[in-house]
Order: structure tokens, then sequence, then C-alpha cells
């Protein structure tokens, strides 16, 4: 045992061993090393955890209003109210979008469902600014067709823009020139199109517990003429060749059939926790009047887990389309596309296309209040030509986004999504589930 021995009227200096004195008598020295200040480190983190708890405190301020709002007063359910009847069968509202590629976009939405005892729906809709300048829309929802298992959803849709975007077809080079090549440049241009569309969907519904299984045909009609983007600088009569984009001089008309089936086992349609989802669809179409025909496939899974809580979320999701041409050129507006929110958010809607197209999303989320949800994200996609090109290719054509933002919703629904993503330039979205990357899919044709 030793003791430490400190002589009244000696203090040890600073720095300096103290007399250490053995049970023997012996007296011997140690070193003993000074323990180093972690004042300066112990100051920085705690400077980072203020500067993010302040910044998380700002983001969620604005959330925290509105629920206290919604909460102490119900002002949104009391707005609501005021557009519906009080059995929620039939009611209009407003309607609203926003982009920052295309802007705005306002209308109003009229339906009345449930008429007939098996959730039917009806649907009207109007819009304008943004990416058109007018949109009408009706669609029909039959869900359970005589209190079947079938479904049958049809909806027409008339719209005319002068915002649409084109960035060249497949990842050429960013150049700048004249009567570039849709194939050899990729620089931002508009132009106007004005199309109807029919569509139909026609199935059966086969859920079990704990899994949703749909599988049916749809058939789409649409038909497109194009011109130059008026008063607009980037018009793409402007930049490109327009003889390089196949189907842009003569406008055309397609008719697609597929096949589509869907299996869902997650947990809720709503915050979900665990589970996951698969999409698959196959087909071809036609170009009327021509001798123009070619395939059309796509696939999409996503999954959820909570690795460690269950309001902790972790997403990961791959998708795949592709179109291959069985005669003739196919038409520019058929080619998958990746770009907008929900294909690749921080990309303008169309900034890519090609015959082939493919998505990876790693998404986080985590709670926030009971009907307000935080996520994180980071998404990579890619367009090609061929097979051979998508898989071979380097990594300077994959294109990267990532960001944040907030879902909105109730234990069974997503009502709303704000998204933050940066990859080229900051893009913000207001929008529904952007884990689907066919939902609509007939509309985005």
């Amino acid at each position: 045992m030793l003791v430490v021995t400190v002589m009244a009227g000696s203090p040890v200096a600073a720095g300096q061993a103290p007399v250490v004195t053995a049970r023997d008598g012996e007296a011997r020295n140690f070193e003993i090393e000074p323990k180093q200040r972690t004042l300066y480190g112990k100051s920085v983190r705690r400077l980072l955890g203020k500067t993010l708890a302040w910044a998380a405190h700002t983001v969620v301020l604005p959330v925290r209003g509105v629920a206290y709002l919604q909460g102490r007063w119900k002002v949104f359910t009391r707005i609501r109210d005021v557009f519906q009847n009080d059995a929620g069968t039939l009611a209009i509202h407003p309607l609203g979008a926003y982009s920052t590629a295309f802007g705005a976009t306002l209308g109003a939405r009229a339906f009345y469902k449930d008429f007939g005892g098996n959730a039917e729906r009806i649907t009207i809709s109007a819009a304008r600014g943004g990416a058109v300048v007018k949109a009408l829309e009706a669609t029909v929802e039959l869900p359970r067709v005589l209190g079947t298992r079938w479904y049958v959803e049809s909806g027409v849709r008339w719209e005319e823009n002068i915002n649409q975007y084109f960035a060249g077809i497949g990842n050429g080079e960013v150049t700048t020139g004249m009567e570039l090549d849709a194939r050899d440049a990729e620089v931002a241009s508009r132009f106007a199109q004005e199309r109807f569309l029919a569509a139909a969907r026609t199935g059966v519904n086969l859920d079990r517990p704990g899994r949703r299984l749909r599988a049916g045909t749809t058939i789409i009609y649409n038909d497109r003429t194009f011109g130059p983007a008026p008063d607009s600088m980037e018009s793409i009569d402007l930049i490109y060749d327009t003889t390089t984009v196949p189907g842009f001089d003569t406008g055309f008309g397609t008719v697609e059939t597929t096949l589509d089936v869907e299996v869902d086992t997650r947990d809720t349609l709503g915050p979900t926790s665990a589970g996951g989802v698969a999409r698959v669809f196959a087909g071809g179409a036609t170009v009327l009047g021509r001798d123009v025909r070619y395939a059309h496939y796509g696939v999409e899974l996503a999954y959820f887990v909570s690795p460690f809580w269950k309001d902790r979320v972790v997403v990961g999701r791959v998708v795949h389309e592709g179109a291959r041409e069985i005669d003739g050129d196919l038409p520019f507006t058929e080619l998958p596309r990746l770009g907008g929110a929900r294909r690749l958010r921080g990309y303008p809607g169309d900034r890519f296309r090609d015959r082939l197209a493919t998505i990876g999303t790693l998404e986080y989320h985590y709670p926030i209040h009971a009907n307000f949800t935080g996520h994180v994200f980071a998404e990579v996609g890619k367009v090609a030509q061929t097979y051979d090109e998508l898989v071979t290719t380097g990594l300077a054509d994959w294109h990267l986004a990532y960001g944040g933002g907030l879902i909105v919703h109730t234990t069974t629904q997503i009502k709303i999504r704000l998204d933050l993503a940066f990859g080229e330039g900051l893009q913000v979205y207001f929008t529904t589930d952007i884990l689907d990357a066919f939902r609509d899919r007939e509309r985005e044709l």
C-alpha cells in the first residue's frame, strides 16, 4: 500500500510529482501525467448540439402551430366542413400543386362518392397555371362493382400547356448552340402540347388478411400535338433540330394495353412502419396510322422496416421502366423519364429520358407529431438506350438527389408531402405519396 505525503509549508509545485512514501519507509517518486483539458471539445459539441436543436425547433415550429390550431379550435376540420356535406359524400374543394420547375398549379375538384354503398366515386376537376394552361378531367371509380371483388376505373382528360420540359434524349453532353441533335445534347428547353386522354382499368381485388393483391388490365388512348413554346427564349425549336425529336413535328395518337399486378403487405397506407409493395406492368402500344409498335413494362419494389423503434422507419425502393421498339421510332413522349416528385427528386420533371430508366431510393422517417412525420432521403437514377449501357457505363451517368421534408397524414392515409430536394439546384414539391412511381401512370404518359 502506498501513502502520498505532502509536507506542510511545502506545497507541490504545479506539474511536479509528489513524494510517495511506501510502508517500508522508502521514499519513491512517481510521475503523474496531468489530465488533458477537454474544455474546447466540449464547447464545440455543445455549440453544435444547440445549433442542431435550434434548427430542428425552427423547422418544426410551423408544424407545431398547425397542430395547435387544429387541436385547439379544429380550424381545418371547420374549413373542410364548409366545402362538403355532413356525410362527406359530396364536396368541392380547392386544388393545388407546386414544383420549382413549373411553379404553382391551382384549380378546383368536386366529387360525389359512396352513392351505391360500395365506395364509388365520381370526380370532376379543372386546373390552370404551372405546367398547364388549362386542364379538365373527369373520372369514375367503382372499386367493388355491385359489391363484388371486381373494380372499374375510367377517366378522360383534356389539357393545353406551353411549359413542357425537354432536355435531350439519353445522357448527352451539356452544350450550347442551335439545331442540336436531341441525342447528343442535354440543354433545357420548353415546348407546347395539346392532349386528349382516355383511359380505363378493370380487374379484381384478391385481398387477404395482411395483404392486398390487385390484378387487371389498363387501356390508354393518347392523342398529342406539339409546338414551340410561345414567347420563350428556351423554346425547343430555337435549340434543337426537331426532326431529331421523334414524333414532335407530326404529333401522334397511341393506344396502349398493359397487364398490371400489385401486391401490398404494408401495415398501413398512412405512416407505414413494416411491410412492402411490389408493382409490375407489361404490355405494348401502337401509334395509330403508322407502322410503329413498341413494348412497355415497369417494376417497382419498396420495403419498409423499423430496425429499432416502430415509429422510426427506413424505406428502400427500386424502380425500373423500359420501352422497347418493335417497329419504327419510339415517340419522344413515350420514353421512360426521370425527374419530378415521384421519379428522382432534385431534378425537374422529365429531365432525363431514354428507352430505359432506373431509380434507387433510401429514405428515413422519424416522428414529429401524431399527424406529422419528418423524412430525409437520397436517390440515384440513370437513363440508358440499352441494358449494356445501363450496367457498364461509369458513375458519371448516375444522377444523385438528396433532401428531406415533412409528411402530413392520418393513421390510415398520407394527406400531403413537402419535399425539399437538391440535385440540379433546389426543387420544392407539394404532393401526395411519392413512393409510387407509377401512380396515375396513364395521366403522365
